[in-house]
This record gives structure tokens, C-alpha cells and sequence, in this order.
């Protein structure tokens, strides 16, 4: 773009796609309408309303769509997913002009249309615009239509759309050869050359067949179109994925002297795999797998953020226990600030925070842990906001004397407040007595052991009622030693066994160092157990990291022997593997590992952890029904179970689940991947199923409570789904390549039924279906796979 002044100027220069700003309806004003506009004196203009409402801007910020924050949220996508086109739109900056000029802008390929020339110049003592255009247009507009994602194993067409734009043809008619070009991940089933003939300002179809090979990632497709001098080509990227979820497998344990040994290892595809191991004398290790387990984990409510967070704010003083992250570093300040700003969206108005969003009612226990995670970080020097910890404190208040609900839960959460509150130097003697007096009425012989117990007895401590203390802590120390775990598992509202040895140990380790001390190795036994039995959730991995990092200052590096890491060939053959930094052996492993073995010479206990993430290469074959199962369905317009499509055709998607044993289970997230070459349809507002509750702090109470679910009331409405769906909802998000929703699921079955559309035509497999229990580990189900294919009309 040429560029003339009639003296030396500054210039901006602007090119901006037409039909971005025909949407936009921008149009470009006058410099000096703008600059000497004429003005009202003695006027001054505020707006007060966020501080007559000082909830108004975090609804506004909740509801902002898009932005920077989705890095903190972008769990559960496609990491293979395409590349999006870049919007047509180009500034110079400033740039300086005496005379003659000129800047440079190079088109996408994949741009035909016009342009908007817009420029700004401004000097000492002018200033003047200018606005033109000008049309981009090729020999050829080819125009494909390829599945977003497609998993290896299918077989799809791909259509493009070739228009000849050669003028003054006349009745010249031109063949036309396009050929297609695909990367490693496709291969071309037909003939990768096609001709059509087109005359001037003709348009044609061609339709390419294509395979998706063994490696995921995001695959290229370069097509070129030609006819003697006249050329055109184009790019479209195609998601190749796996037909199954991204998951994290981690094994625990501890040895004395000698070696184990751990396998088989999982199958991984190498995109994005990660295999790790590490060993110590120290039990502070165990946060490496915790680590790995809480960062895979793809969920996002309001405790499972701040537990993805936990290990970072522990280990930031012990980085070879694997954490990188530092409050002197701008990428860790960068990131904690982030996780402010989505705190501050789901902080509601009385202070408490939300567990997807900031409702009125929310969970009591998520709002306390939100409290004690912005307690520990303010103690380890992070900038955590004021005004967000003064309202918490607020709502922590009105918790600790709210005696409207006597059960066990509820006195253990308020007892929770009680203690942060007491820690932040606010004297909470008479809670502390209103709670004992409810807790010696109704569960004489059960309070002295729970972690309530435990709760207490810190804050007793903190208020220097030692002695009182002591005797408060006893039971509840003597549980964590106890000489065999609980035969049956029990999790309700935020507790489990592993939950209460986590928690205590951490109060014991802060504020009754001497008692733990004398602790017997049993009590950490107890814990490591339960860690390699797989019982844990995010919670409880969070707040075990909590107490490692109080806990094991108290253990060293012995005097001699050391630990040693080793993985097995598919030949018997052992390799060492890693180095050792401080404390720690830290090792990382191949796709050629087929087992591992951690020796240890010394006289002493160690403790490792190996963690797998990744996608596994083999599909799953069998169905899981462990305390869930679930099924899916397609449908047609007639209600009809189908396999066959028509391109273009609306197919409904029935999601039927129910829990196999208990009364049901609260907390269940469901992951349907869809198949390729379908994509969801978005529901109007007011045709998508209701959310049967918001928050509850209930468990158990959704299936056949009307009033309840009269009296609820929904926050939003999800954007896909029917009315028709009788899932008890939470929440639902369309995530990339998936739907993701989370809710209730009872002993009766219910569904949720939502609407996918044929894109492209072929024959694609259908991911099984996933549900779990984000808090019971072993409540999970799987559906089988399948295929679906899609024909042309």
C-alpha cells in the first residue's frame, strides 16, 4: 500500500475484512469532529452502579464471553483440535511519513472478498483521514467442507467447492484439475487428482475420500487448483483425536529395604503423553503423583481449580518435589492472579463462593476450603485480595453461628470456619462452645474422633487453652494410627477417611509439632495405603499435599544406602533411569517402558510415586459398571435407534444413566465425545432442560423431591440439551469435541438428551460414553463403542 503526505506525519494504517465491519456497522469518524468536538462546561459524568450493587460486575465479568481466562478453564478440549482462520484485519502501528510511503500486508489464502483501506494522519498541526477499499479476488475460490475431528480408523469424504472467477471468459469453458494433498495423519482412499470444467463465473463440486491413520494430531490439508496459467490453492485443517479421554493413572506406595516393582504400564500414544517417576526418603514425593492426578484432571467446579492449585502453593519452597512455581515469578504470579479473577466471578454477594457460579445458595464446605486456600496463600506471600478475603471472613462468621442445621456435616464445616476464623486472630471462644454443646447433644460417642474434633482442638490452640486442647486432639491423633483401614468406604459431603486423616494430620503437623513427632509410622501407612488403593479424589489429594508439606520436615536422607529407578524392556532388559535433585530421584520414562523397579539399599523406609497421562493406544472393549451404568442412543425424527444417517440430518443423542448400588450419586460428570463429521446444534433460549438444583449442599435429595425442585432456582440455562431430559442437571458444557455435564444420578433411570448434526459424509466411530464420580474414584461407568455411518442423500 502506497502511502503520500504533504508533509512529514505520523500515519496509521488500517485493512479491515468488509464484512467484519458491515457487523460491526463501524464506520470511520472524523478526526476532527473528534478532537474538537464541542464540549458542556462545569459537566462531569460517574456511574455509581457497581458500588450501589457491588455483585453487578461480577455477573457481568461471569457472563463475559471468551477472553484470556479460558486458559485457566481450558480443560477437557481437543488438544488436536484444528486451527482457526484468522480474522482479516490489519494495523501498521505508527509509522513515521515525509512525502512517500509504504507498508506491507500479506492477504490470507483463503480470503476473497474486499477490504477496507482505512488511514490516520496527524502531525504538529494537522490532521486527516482517509478511507477506500479494494476487492481480493483469485483465478479460483475453493471452498472445502472438512470434518472439524475425525479419530484414527475413519473413513469420511470431504467436499470442495470450486468457483472459476476468471473473467472474460466468454463461452471459453476451462478444465480444471484439483488435487488434495493430506499430512501424516490422512491418507486419500481415491484418486487425489480430479478435474472438473467450469465456465466463467461457474461453480462445481468434487469430493474427496480420506482415511484417518494410527497418530492423532491436527492434519493439513493442502488443496491447489490450476488450469494453464490460472492457480489457486488453500489449506483446511482436520482434527485427528483419540476415541477416548485424556486420563492420568498414578501408583503409590512405600517400601523398606529391597526392591519393587511396578507394571504393566499403559499403552500411550506419544502426543502429549507423560510418563514420570520419583522416589524419596522423604513421603513428600507423594505430592509428584498427587500432582500429576490433580493437574490431569479435566473438571472445573470451584474445589477442583483451587485443588489443581494446592500443590503449587505447598511445594513453591520445595521445588524438587516437583513444583516449578515461585511467588517471584511473573508467569506463577500470572496464573494465581488468573485464579483470583475466576474466584472473584463465583464469589456471591454474602461473601461465599459458588460451586459453579455465584449463587445465592452454595455449598458450605467448598466455601470454607475456598477460605483456607486464600489463608495459606496470603501466609506464603501471594497477593491475594482484600476485599475477597474480607467478605469470605464474613460469610465464615455467619457459618460459625448458624446452628439451623445439627447434622454431623454441617458441625464439622462450621467447626472448619471456626478455626480460619480463629487463625486470623478473631476470638471465637463462644462458637467454639456453641458447637461442642450441639455435638455432645446429638453424637456423644462419634464427635471425639472425627476431624471436627480436630478442628476444634486447633482453634483451642490457637487461643492458648493448651490444656483443653491436648485433650480435645487425643482421639482424633489416636484414629490416624489405628491398625487397619476402614473395610467399607464411605463418602458423604466432602468426607471420607482419607479427607479426615489428611485433614488432621496437617492440624497436628501446625499447631501440636511435639505430638506429631511421637506419631507411629502406622499413621502414615494408613495414608499411603489408601493413596495406592486408588481412594482418592481431588479433595483429598489437595489436602494430603497440605499436610506432606507440614509433616515431613521430620524426615532425611539416611547415612548410607540410596534409591535407585530402573524401567524393563519388553527383553527383561533394566535400565537406569534419573537423577537426583536434594531429596529426591526423579526419573522420566518411555513408550518402551514396560514396567518399572525402585530398589532401595537402605535401612530405612522410602516412598515413590509413578504417574502415566495420555491418550491410550488400544480402545476399550468392555463396558465398566462399577456402582454406575450408563448407555447411549441414537435416534431419528421418529423416535427410531439408528447407525445410518442422512448428510445433513438432525439426530437426536440419549445419554440414560443410573447408579447400580447406594441411593444414588451426587457429583457425576459425563463425558460424551462425539463422533467425526457431526457437530452439536445449540438449543434456543427456553427449549433446553432446566437445572434441577443449583449448589446444593444436599446429597440424595433430587430424585422425587418436588418441592425442592420447584423451589430451586436455576442460575442459567444450558445451551444445549431438550426439554425432554430428565437428568437431575448441574451444569452442561459443549466443549470442542465433547458434551460435559454434571448432575445427580438416582437408582431409576433418567436421561439427557441433546442434538448432533451430520457435516460430512463416511463412516465414523462412536467413543463410548464416560460418567464417574468426582468424588468416589471407584463409582464409574463406561459404555460400549461403536460406528455410525453417514450417506449422502
Amino acid at each position: 500500500m502506497q502511502l503520500h503526505t504533504a508533509r512529514p506525519a505520523r500515519v496509521a494504517v488500517f485493512a479491515v475484512d468488509e464484512g467484519i465491519l458491515q457487523v460491526a456497522r463501524y464506520q470511520l469518524g472524523d478526526p476532527l469532529d473528534h478532537f474538537l468536538q464541542k464540549r458542556m462546561l462545569q459537566v462531569q459524568t460517574r456511574q455509581i452502579l457497581d458500588l450501589i450493587l457491588p455483585e453487578f460486575a461480577q455477573l457481568l465479568a461471569a457472563a463475559a464471553p471468551g477472553g484470556d481466562a479460558d486458559a485457566l478453564l481450558g480443560r477437557h478440549l481437543n488438544p488436536f483440535r484444528k486451527k482457526r482462520a484468522a480474522p482479516v484485519a490489519y494495523w501498521s502501528g505508527l509509522i513515521d511519513v515525509d512525502g512517500d510511503g509504504e507498508v506491507r500486508y500479506v492477504i490470507p489464502e483463503d480470503f476473497n472478498g474486499q477490504l477496507r483501506l482505512m488511514a490516520v494522519a496527524v502531525s504538529g498541526d494537522t490532521m486527516g483521514a482517509f478511507v477506500g477499499s479494494t476487492t481480493v479476488r483469485g483465478d479460483f475460490v475453493l471452498s472445502p467442507n472438512a470434518p472439524a475431528m475425525v479419530a484414527p480408523g475413519d473413513a469420511f469424504e470431504v467436499s470442495v467447492g470450486v468457483a472459476n472467477n476468471v473473467e472474460n471468459l466468454g463461452d471459453t469453458i476451462l478444465p480444471i484439475t484439483v488435487t488434495i494433498q493430506p499430512e501424516a495423519q490422512l491418507e486419500v482412499i481415491d484418486a487425489a487428482e480430479q478435474t472438473l470444467s467450469l465456465g466463467g463465473m461457474r461453480e462445481g463440486v468434487l469430493i474427496f475420500r480420506l482415511r484417518a491413520m494410527g497418530e492423532p494430531g491436527a492434519s493439513r490439508l493442502r488443496f491447489t487448483a490450476s488450469s494453464g496459467t490460472y492457480a489457486a490453492s488453500l489449506g483446511a485443517d482436520v482434527s485427528v483425536r483419540p476415541a477416548q479421554p485424556y486420563r492420568n493413572t498414578v501408583v503409590i506406595g512405600n517400601l523398606g529395604e529391597g526392591v519393587e516393582a511396578i507394571g504393566p504400564l499403559r499403552e500411550l500414544y506419544d502426543a502429549f503423553a507423560k510418563r514420570t517417576a520419583a522416589a524419596s526418603y522423604s513421603p513428600l514425593v507423594l505430592a509428584n503423583g498427587l500432582s500429576g492426578y490433580l493437574d490431569a484432571f479435566p473438571h472445573q467446579c470451584t474445589e477442583q481449580v483451587l485443588s489443581r492449585a494446592m500443590p503449587g502453593l505447598v511445594l513453591a519452597q520445595y521445588p524438587e518435589f516437583g513444583s516449578l512455581q515461585r511467588t517471584d515469578s511473573a508467569r506463577a504470579r500470572t496464573g494465581f492472579a488468573d485464579l483470583m479473577g475466576l474466584l472473584r466471578s463465583r464469589q456471591n454477594a454474602e461473601g461465599g463462593f459458588g460451586y459453579w457460579m455465584p449463587t445465592i445458595d452454595v455449598q458450605p464446605y467448598v466455601a470454607v476450603y475456598t477460605m483456607q486456600f486464600l489463608i495459606e496463600a496470603r501466609e506464603r506471600g501471594w497477593a491475594v485480595p482484600d476485599e475477597m478475603l474480607a467478605r469470605g471472613n464474613q460469610y465464615l462468621k455467619r457459618l460459625a453461628s448458624d446452628d439451623s442445621d445439627g447434622s454431623l456435616p454441617a458441625l464439622r464445616e462450621r467447626a472448619f470456619a471456626i478455626y480460619l476464623l480463629t487463625r486470623q486472630q478473631q476470638v471465637t471462644s463462644n462458637a467454639i462452645a456453641a458447637v461442642r454443646e450441639r455435638l455432645d447433644a446429638h453424637y456423644p460417642k462419634q464427635w471425639q474422633s472425627d476431624s471436627v474434633a480436630a478442628y476444634l482442638a486447633a482453634s483451642l490452640k490457637l487461643l492458648k487453652l493448651d490444656r483443653e486442647a491436648d485433650t480435645l486432639i487425643a482421639a482424633p491423633a489416636a484414629v490416624l494410627s489405628r491398625d487397619a483401614i476402614e473395610l467399607e468406604w464411605n463418602y458423604d459431603r466432602f468426607y471420607d477417611p482419607l479427607i479426615r486423616d489428611a485433614s488432621v494430620l496437617f492440624l497436628l503437623s501446625r499447631h501440636f509439632p511435639e505430638r506429631a513427632q511421637k506419631l507411629s509410622p502406622k499413621a502414615l501407612a494408613n495414608i499411603v495405603q489408601m493413596l495406592g488403593k486408588g481412594r482418592y479424589n481431588t479433595l483429598s489429594s489437595a489436602l494430603t499435599v497440605l499436610a506432606l508439606g507440614s509433616y515431613s520436615d521430620r524426615f532425611g536422607k539416611p547415612e548410607s544406602g540410596e534409591l535407585q529407578i530402573a524401567q524393563t524392556d519388553a527383553n527383561g532388559g533394566n535400565t537406569p533411569l534419573g537423577t537426583a535433585d536434594g531429596l529426591v530421584l526423579r526419573a522420566a520414562f518411555d513408550a518402551a517402558a514396560k514396567a518399572l523397579q525402585v530398589s532401595n539399599s537402605a535401612d530405612q523406609p522410602a516412598w515413590y510415586s509413578v504417574s502415566e497421562t495420555g491418550f491410550d493406544r488400544n480402545p476399550p472393549d468392555s463396558e465398566i459398571r462399577e456402582g454406575l451404568e450408563i448407555i447411549r442412543e441414537f435416534t431419528n425424527a421418529e423416535g427410531k435407534v439408528v447407525d445410518t444417517v442422512t448428510l445433513g440430518e438432525e439426530i437426536q443423542v440419549h445419554l440414560k444413566i443410573r447408579a447400580t448400588r447406594g441411593n444414588g450419586f451426587s457429583n457425576v460428570a459425563i463425558v460424551d465425545l462425539l463422533p467425526g463429521g457431526f457437530e452439536p446444534v445449540q438449543e434456543l433460549a427456553g427449549a433446553t432442560p432446566k437445572p434441577a438444583y443449583v449448589d446444593s449442599g444436599d446429597e440424595g435429595e433430587y430424585e422425587g423431591d418436588d418441592e425442592a425442585e420447584s423451589a430451586a432456582i436455576p442460575a442459567w440455562r444450558p445451551s444445549i440439551g431438550l426439554d425432554r431430559s430428565n437428568f437431575a442437571l448441574d451444569y452442561a458444557d459443549v466443549r470442542d469435541d465433547r458434551i460435559v455435564i454434571y448432575g445427580y444420578a438416582g437408582t431409576r433411570v433418567s436421561q439427557f438428551v441433546y442434538r448432533i448434526k451430520a457435516t460430512n459424509a463416511g463412516r465414523f466411530v462412536v467413543p463410548p460414553a464416560y460418567a464417574e464420580s468426582m468424588y468416589e474414584r471407584t463409582v464409574q461407568a463406561r459404555s460400549l463403542g461403536g460406528a455410525i455411518t453417514v450417506k449422502r442423500p
